[in-house]
């Protein structure tokens, strides 16, 4: 016999004044009550720029018209976010030459913006939205890591848009509410945060990795680090460079973590806890230990390795389709769990579940497993990326993300990570 519990829905935040505007939907919360913040938003003449090759001119003007007056189930811009988009907002840059070949597109791209940068004389737009030919994610001689990285160099973040998606109306119907909603956040606002119980003030940090895959073969990146508060809403990143190095790794986290206490010494956080895809290894716990001394901050931390890729898995004999109810937590002993994070969708059944384990090293004992399984359900609904993105804790899914972006990132001749200033790298512009 195994002890299993199903937990309560998280509730979504939509007003940091009125408690009451809570949803379990993101979109439909959205459509109700409008963002959480978007005080941060300030669209002004020209503040998005479009890049487009001139092929796809009409398509750039199909993306602005449904991002202006709605598409398919998405209201439009203004209607979900309470933020004007009209064409006063918006200025564009057209690609010239032909880009069906990755390699030349990427060169025509490259030239195109740099010029753009060096004649522009207007105010800086606030975010590219960059239409660009579709490529493998691997092939880092293309359009799009080439606009990635030139205007990361810039300070302005980008929202990717490819060919294949826009060719295709009834996927282009389900995506132009996501591309809405990671524009959105890229410039500042805050679609949703997630509530939590009274007294839950912990920092929660991310820790991601990747494999990335080059022309040379296969390499594991480890780098990045993410906070946030325990409601989920993006608090900052601290980055450091991607290292294949377990030393090296051990000093980037430890000036990360250091980073981040250090940022909030006037509002401490309760507890530390750390999310890791993998098993505690003692590198980690070096650095965490490490990086409070440092920084002079001794607070309890949690270890905790949440792992999307275990063999477990869960059925649910009542259900027609075995799928477990999302929400289940079972425990498997004192310090695991498993956690049903996602439900059955629109295309089938959920993925297995997450196994939750919480290192014997922490400074908290197997009775703090449940409250930290609850805050990691919470966390799971807390993605920007997309309305329908995997359920994996965000600090964990994020941390993924922009390892991987960074370590192609790393193959484009032009990407500079020391260049990145301070207010881009508080807005989540890995997107």
């Amino acid at each position: 016999m195994l002890e299993g519990r199903l937990l309560p829905p998280p509730k979504l935040r939509f007003d940091p004044a009125v408690p009451a505007r809570t949803h379990d939907e993101a979109y439909k919360g959205l459509r109700l009550h409008g963002p959480y913040d978007a005080s941060r938003v300030h669209i002004g003449p020209n503040s998005i720029l479009f890049v487009f090759p001139e092929a796809l001119r009409t398509k750039a003007q199909l993306l602005y018209k449904a991002l202006h007056e709605g598409f398919a189930n998405f209201p439009g811009f203004e209607a979900m976010f309470r933020v004007p988009l009209d064409k006063e907002h918006v200025s564009h840059l057209v690609v010239l030459g032909d880009v069906a070949d990755p390699a030349v597109a990427g060169i025509l791209y490259r030239e195109a913006i740099a010029e753009w940068n060096r004649t522009n004389t207007g105010a800086d737009p606030q975010l590219a939205l960059v239409l660009v030919p579709h490529t493998d994610r691997w092939e880092t001689e293309s359009a799009y890591y080439e606009a990635k990285a030139l205007f990361a160099r810039l300070g302005l973040p980008t929202q990717m848009v490819t060919t294949e998606l826009l060719e295709d109306e009834r996927e282009f119907g389900w995506s132009v509410a996501n591309i809405a909603l990671a524009a959105f956040a890229k410039l500042g606002g805050i679609p949703w945060v997630v509530d939590v119980p009274v007294g839950d003030e912990d920092m929660i940090l991310g820790v991601g990795r990747a494999d990335i895959r080059t022309a040379a073969g296969t390499r594991r990146i480890f780098g990045y680090a993410i906070a946030f508060a325990s409601n989920g809403s993006y608090r900052q990143v601290w980055g450091f460079s991607p290292v294949a190095d377990d030393a090296a790794y051990e000093v980037c986290m430890q000036d990360a973590v250091s980073q981040a206490l250090t940022s909030q010494a006037d509002s401490p956080a309760g507890r530390l806890v750390v999310h890791l895809t993998k098993r505690t290894g003692w590198r980690e716990i070096e650095a965490v230990r490490k990086a409070q001394a440092k920084v002079g901050v001794q607070m309890p931390t949690a270890f905790l390795r949440i792992d999307d890729s275990s063999l477990f898995d869960i059925a649910d004999g009542n259900a027609q389709t075995f799928a477990p109810p999302k929400g289940l937590a079972v425990r498997l002993g004192p310090r695991r769990a498993l956690l049903q994070s996602e439900t059955v969708g629109p295309t089938g059944a959920p993925d297995g579940p997450l196994l939750v384990q919480l290192d014997d090293r922490s400074d908290v004992g197997p009775d703090a497993l449940d409250g930290l399984v609850e805050q990691a359900f919470r966390l799971s609904q807390a993605n920007w990326r997309a309305f329908n993105a995997r359920s994996l804790p965000v600090t964990v899914a994020y941390g993924e993300l922009l390892a991987k972006l960074v370590g192609y990132l790393e193959e484009v001749e032009n990407w500079d990570p020391s260049s990145l200033r301070s207010d881009f790298r508080e807005r989540p512009w890995f997107l």
